[in-house]
């Protein structure tokens, strides 16, 4: 999994080997990279969002734009996968990519669901995303 925010990128695509999944979840910005075009290039690309991974994230953005890779590499949107209107890996040596920049809708699902588990309670919700927030936190920088 990557998580940063860099240019020159931090991914170095020739570390792939078959078989490997790789996340994407920094590099929100136009100018930022977390992947070189090396791991674009050797991965089935998915986005959780094509219309917003073309204008928010460096990662598609400057190889599209500098390095001539094809809209066409975007094989899928999660959605798509999840749908099976089309396949995910199709073999075990396939290398693939989601890359993520988020989805707002996905966050508000998100926040309805933590709220009916909390009961809807406000005092449990607010002590439900505390205790999150907390773990993300620990997690990311312990």
């Amino acid at each position: 999994m990557c998580d940063h925010l860099q240019n020159p990128p931090t991914f170095d695509g020739k570390l792939l080997e078959p078989g490997m999944h790789l996340n994407g979840i920094g590099a929100h910005t136009v100018d930022a990279r977390e992947l070189d075009t090396a791991a674009i290039l050797k991965s089935k690309v998915v986005v959780d969002s094509a219309e917003s991974a073309l204008v928010e994230t460096g990662d598609l953005i400057i190889p599209l734009t500098k390095e001539g890779i094809s809209v066409e590499h975007i094989w899928a949107e999660l959605g798509e996968i999840v749908a099976d209107k089309k396949k995910g890996r199709t073999s075990e040596d396939e290398i693939t990519l989601l890359k993520s920049v988020g989805i707002a809708a996905k966050d508000v699902a998100s926040a309805k669901v933590i709220y009916e588990r909390t009961e809807g309670s406000w005092y449990r919700l607010e002590l439900t995303v505390l205790l999150h927030f907390l773990a993300f936190f620990l997690n990311r920088y312990s």
